[in-house]
């Protein structure tokens, strides 16, 4: 008895091109959530200064010029503190004529702020570090869970590199480049936001 033969066509296996629209979509809803969380907490960050100033006032403290060793700013803020361990150091650029060193100190279980003049070494004042940029600080850098945290921010930056190129790969036009840029507005929501995102 003859074996029956299936009628039924065969599916091809996926193409190049249909793969790198299956990598980019995963490595894009694993990396994505890191992605996000970097994007708003680094927003946040950007207004630290408006908000502080909001918060604490606005008055710039006198400060001299010139720029005394990073570590002479560091042992007077520690000594301040009761020799608290130095903890961050950031020397921004003088912004409306201040130009100082924040020196982060935490002496046993507290965190200060102090702002050493970076002319004179003198310190201009301090402030305890606002809880809510202190955790979003924590969020950006190390999503709060310490050096494992800022491995993981570590492997979506290095994760950001493929992920563009497939993007760039699944995107580029195989035929017309005018029908690759056109944005459909009246196909429906769903169809709208596939062109926004293709194009």
């Amino acid at each position: 008895m003859a074996a029956e033969v299936s009628n039924a066509p065969r599916r091809r296996p996926p193409g190049l091109r249909a793969r790198f629209i299956e990598w980019h979509r995963w490595l894009g809803l694993t990396a994505g959530l890191l992605f996000a969380i970097a994007a708003g907490t680094g927003a946040l960050l950007a207004f630290q200064t408006t908000i502080d100033e909001l918060v604490y006032g606005s008055a710039a403290p006198q400060t001299t010029p010139g720029r005394i060793p990073v570590d002479e700013a560091m042992a007077t803020a520690s000594a301040i503190r009761r020799n608290g361990p130095v903890v961050e150091v950031v020397w921004p650029p003088a912004r409306d004529g201040v130009n100082v060193y924040r020196v982060r100190v935490a002496p046993d279980d507290a965190t200060f702020d102090e702002y050493i003049d970076a002319g004179s070494g003198e310190r201009v004042f301090w402030r305890a570090p606002h809880p809510v940029f202190d955790r979003v600080s924590a969020l950006h850098s190390s999503l709060a869970l310490g050096s494992a945290g800022r491995l993981l921010v570590i492997a979506g930056s290095v994760v950001a590199i493929p992920l563009l190129a497939l993007g760039l790969a699944v995107w580029w036009p195989l035929g017309s480049w005018k029908r690759a840029l056109r944005i459909r507005l009246r196909r429906g929501t769903y169809r709208f936001s596939f062109c926004l995102l293709y194009t």
